[in-house]
């Protein structure tokens, strides 16, 4: 298994690329996404992120959260194989409204293919 986490401390913005990115080591499979906030994103709008595999979605459906806590997310991905060399970057596309959510831990966890 191999895991790919980002640590967003703070409040919350939209935009692209957020804090780093990881070069991929071997081809992998993607298996689920976790999502863990200290503070909720708001209740009229869900924070909704994006995990890209060279600048292009690895999701069929956005995961987003609407509340705190642990949210485990089992995606149907685009496709099924992260190649070797393979840039992986987290995007924040649409924050929580009113409160954008803070301190947001985003995990990818993969398996060697």
């Amino acid at each position: 298994m191999q895991y790919f986490t980002w640590h967003l401390a703070g409040g919350l913005t939209a935009s692209t690329s957020q804090q780093h990115s990881y070069v991929t080591v071997g081809d992998l499979r993607p298996l689920l996404v976790n999502l863990y906030a200290k503070v909720a994103p708001g209740s009229s709008a869900p924070l909704t992120l994006d995990i890209n595999d060279d600048g292009v979605s690895i999701f069929t459906f956005l995961p987003n959260m609407w509340t705190r806590g642990p949210v485990r997310f089992r995606s149907v991905f685009v496709d099924a194989r992260i190649l070797e060399g393979s840039v992986l970057t987290l995007d924040i596309d649409q924050v929580g409204s009113p409160e954008s959510g803070r301190d947001l831990t985003v995990q990818l966890v993969c398996e060697e293919f």
